[in-house]
């Protein structure tokens, strides 16, 4: 017997061996998007949160900004940013003096 019909001899017998799983194997459903009006509305009444921090970390302040940590550091040196406050250890600021330190800057003052 060559070595290629042993193989099938024995991939024969083990399909036949092979136990029937049919009833244990669930077949898996498709994920299914819900339809919009299916979907969880949000009552009206119900505001959305706009509340904003009223102290900002470094990454909040250059967010705001719109600059590089780099360039939020040259502009420390070259004078402080307005609103800094150290609160255990951790240099935060305040926003609505950085937004009104932004609105003197746009207008020139």
């Amino acid at each position: 017997m060559s070595r290629k019909s042993r193989l099938q001899q024995k991939i024969q017998v083990a399909k036949n061996s092979a136990p029937d799983l049919s009833n244990v194997i669930q077949p898996i459903a498709p994920q299914v998007e819900p339809e919009a009006s299916e979907k969880k509305k949000v009552s009206p009444s119900a505001p959305a949160s706009t509340v904003q921090p009223l102290l900002l970390t470094l990454a909040d302040v250059c967010a705001l900004l719109n600059i590089s940590r780099a360039t939020f550091y040259r502009l420390e040196k070259d004078s402080p940013l307005p609103g800094r406050v150290n609160l255990g250890g951790k240099v935060m600021y305040h926003r609505q003096i950085i937004e009104e330190w932004l609105l003197h800057l746009a207008k020139g003052e």
